[in-house]
């Protein structure tokens, strides 16, 4: 039975892994296209669009720490967008 419960685990570990991956090249798919497309605006609007979102960012989750943690990676991909933009 320990077993059986050890090597569910470890799958359920595996998986995690895969997905966690996953959001890591959609997060650099998503801050590089967008980096891109901000590209061919000018720079006032550029700016303005990127205050804005910054501005907008609010999460909620299960727990505050939860929570703290899914804006700061929303910042953390606003600032790459916004290096990507700006090159």
């Amino acid at each position: 039975m320990f077993w059986k419960r050890k090597a569910s685990l470890r799958a359920l570990e595996d998986r995690l892994d895969r997905v966690a991956t996953r959001q890591g090249v959609s997060e650099i798919m998503l801050a590089t296209t967008v980096g891109f497309v901000l590209r061919s605006v000018g720079e006032d609007l550029r700016r303005q669009i990127i205050e804005e979102r910054r501005r907008s960012i609010s999460a909620s989750g299960p727990s505050e720490f939860i929570a703290l943690e899914m804006e700061e990676r929303a910042a953390q991909l606003f600032d790459q967008i916004e290096r990507l933009a700006s090159v």
